[in-house]
Protein backbone atom coordinates (compact mmCIF):
# COMPACT_ATOMS: atom_id res chain seq x y z
CA UNK A 1 0.00 0.00 0.00
CA UNK A 2 1.31 3.53 -1.11
CA UNK A 3 0.39 6.26 1.35
CA UNK A 4 0.07 10.07 0.78
CA UNK A 5 -0.22 12.80 3.09
CA UNK A 6 0.86 15.41 5.49
CA UNK A 7 2.97 14.49 8.52
CA UNK A 8 0.07 12.23 10.01
CA UNK A 9 1.45 9.62 7.90
CA UNK A 10 4.73 9.51 9.06
CA UNK A 11 2.92 7.06 12.07
CA UNK A 12 2.71 4.48 9.53
CA UNK A 13 6.20 4.18 8.76
CA UNK A 14 7.42 1.66 10.74
CA UNK A 15 4.99 -0.58 9.12
CA UNK A 16 6.10 -3.65 6.53
CA UNK A 17 2.62 -3.10 4.05
CA UNK A 18 2.47 0.75 4.10
CA UNK A 19 4.88 3.15 1.81
CA UNK A 20 4.47 6.36 2.53
CA UNK A 21 5.41 9.46 1.03
CA UNK A 22 5.50 12.84 2.74
CA UNK A 23 3.58 15.92 0.14
CA UNK A 24 3.63 18.59 1.80
CA UNK A 25 2.88 20.43 5.51
CA UNK A 26 -0.77 20.30 6.71
CA UNK A 27 -1.37 23.65 5.66
CA UNK A 28 -0.54 22.73 1.93
CA UNK A 29 -1.96 18.99 1.89
CA UNK A 30 -5.84 19.64 2.40
CA UNK A 31 -8.89 20.37 1.23
CA UNK A 32 -10.10 23.04 2.49
CA UNK A 33 -10.98 25.66 -0.77
CA UNK A 34 -10.04 25.63 -4.82
CA UNK A 35 -6.62 26.88 -4.38
CA UNK A 36 -5.85 23.84 -2.15
CA UNK A 37 -7.32 21.23 -3.96
CA UNK A 38 -4.92 23.08 -7.22
CA UNK A 39 -1.93 22.17 -5.16
CA UNK A 40 -2.78 18.54 -4.45
CA UNK A 41 -3.67 17.84 -7.37
CA UNK A 42 -0.49 19.44 -8.39
CA UNK A 43 1.52 17.45 -6.19
CA UNK A 44 0.24 14.32 -7.30
CA UNK A 45 1.14 15.19 -11.05
CA UNK A 46 5.04 15.48 -9.55
CA UNK A 47 4.36 12.29 -7.42
CA UNK A 48 3.52 10.09 -10.56
CA UNK A 49 5.89 11.83 -12.67
CA UNK A 50 8.63 10.59 -10.13
CA UNK A 51 7.17 7.26 -9.60
CA UNK A 52 5.44 6.21 -13.01
CA UNK A 53 4.91 2.85 -11.93
CA UNK A 54 2.58 3.62 -9.28
CA UNK A 55 -1.16 3.60 -10.18
CA UNK A 56 -2.69 2.83 -6.68
CA UNK A 57 -2.72 4.86 -3.78
CA UNK A 58 -4.04 5.95 -1.03
CA UNK A 59 -4.59 9.48 0.42
CA UNK A 60 -4.39 10.95 3.74
CA UNK A 61 -6.72 13.55 4.39
CA UNK A 62 -8.70 14.75 7.66
CA UNK A 63 -6.71 17.05 11.00
CA UNK A 64 -6.04 20.60 8.83
CA UNK A 65 -9.61 20.06 7.12
CA UNK A 66 -11.33 19.63 10.12
CA UNK A 67 -9.71 22.74 11.92
CA UNK A 68 -9.39 24.63 8.88
CA UNK A 69 -13.16 24.91 8.80
CA UNK A 70 -13.68 24.72 12.88
CA UNK A 71 -11.88 27.56 13.20
CA UNK A 72 -13.57 29.57 10.35
CA UNK A 73 -17.06 28.47 10.85
CA UNK A 74 -17.51 26.75 14.75
CA UNK A 75 -18.92 24.41 16.01
CA UNK A 76 -22.63 24.12 14.81
CA UNK A 77 -23.63 20.55 14.11
CA UNK A 78 -25.70 21.46 11.40
CA UNK A 79 -23.07 23.19 10.11
CA UNK A 80 -20.52 19.93 9.55
CA UNK A 81 -23.05 18.02 7.06
CA UNK A 82 -22.64 21.26 4.75
CA UNK A 83 -18.80 21.69 5.28
CA UNK A 84 -17.97 17.89 5.15
CA UNK A 85 -20.27 17.74 1.30
CA UNK A 86 -17.94 20.49 0.33
CA UNK A 87 -14.70 18.43 1.25
CA UNK A 88 -16.13 15.38 0.08
CA UNK A 89 -16.93 17.19 -3.73
CA UNK A 90 -13.17 18.35 -3.29
CA UNK A 91 -11.98 15.18 -2.72
CA UNK A 92 -14.47 13.16 -5.71
CA UNK A 93 -12.51 16.22 -7.87
CA UNK A 94 -9.10 15.08 -6.90
CA UNK A 95 -10.16 11.13 -7.44
CA UNK A 96 -11.98 11.93 -10.99
CA UNK A 97 -8.47 14.54 -11.88
CA UNK A 98 -5.66 11.39 -10.29
CA UNK A 99 -7.57 8.92 -12.80
CA UNK A 100 -6.73 10.69 -15.24
CA UNK A 101 -2.88 10.91 -14.69
CA UNK A 102 -3.42 7.18 -14.06
CA UNK A 103 -3.00 7.19 -9.48
CA UNK A 104 -6.07 4.87 -8.84
CA UNK A 105 -6.85 5.99 -5.55
CA UNK A 106 -8.37 2.91 -3.17
CA UNK A 107 -9.33 4.87 0.19
CA UNK A 108 -8.61 7.69 2.10
CA UNK A 109 -7.50 7.65 6.01
CA UNK A 110 -8.56 10.02 7.98
CA UNK A 111 -6.73 12.23 10.99
CA UNK A 112 -8.53 12.56 14.28
CA UNK A 113 -7.80 15.68 16.14
CA UNK A 114 -5.73 16.29 19.72
CA UNK A 115 -8.51 18.62 20.81
CA UNK A 116 -11.25 15.54 21.95
CA UNK A 117 -14.38 18.03 20.54
CA UNK A 118 -12.94 18.36 16.52
CA UNK A 119 -13.02 14.32 16.85
CA UNK A 120 -17.12 13.69 15.68
CA UNK A 121 -16.28 16.46 13.15
CA UNK A 122 -13.28 14.36 12.07
CA UNK A 123 -15.46 11.14 11.87
CA UNK A 124 -17.87 12.97 10.17
CA UNK A 125 -15.25 14.12 7.39
CA UNK A 126 -13.94 10.26 7.11
CA UNK A 127 -17.14 8.93 6.91
CA UNK A 128 -18.13 11.47 3.82
CA UNK A 129 -14.44 10.48 2.32
CA UNK A 130 -14.92 6.72 2.64
CA UNK A 131 -18.22 7.25 0.80
CA UNK A 132 -16.58 8.93 -1.87
CA UNK A 133 -14.01 6.32 -2.54
CA UNK A 134 -16.89 3.79 -3.07
CA UNK A 135 -19.04 5.39 -4.82
CA UNK A 136 -16.64 6.29 -7.61
CA UNK A 137 -14.71 2.57 -7.63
Amino acid sequence: MILLGDSHVRSFASSENIQCFYMAPGYLWNLKDRISLFRVILLLIFFKLKNKSVNKIWLSFGEPDVRHYINKFGLEYYGYHKLANKYSVRLRRCIIISRLINLNVEGVIGSTSPIFENNSICDLFHEFAENEVRRLN
